[in-house]
């Protein structure tokens, strides 16, 4: 379930509120499970979405 985890993280952070201070920490979150896993695509997703914070 560790991807199911990174998946909920990531479109939590992804649809939370610009500004949120949870917003980073949840794409944060969804990138090192996603980073654990191999979930290289995923992961590139997250980061992208950080650097667009």
């Amino acid at each position: 379930m560790p991807y199911e985890q990174g998946r909920a993280q990531y479109e939590m952070g992804r649809y939370s509120p610009a500004g949120a201070p949870t917003r980073r920490t949840y794409l944060l979150q969804a990138y090192e499970i996603f980073d654990r896993l191999g979930a290289i695509d995923d992961r590139d997703r997250a980061q992208a979405a950080l650097e667009a914070l």
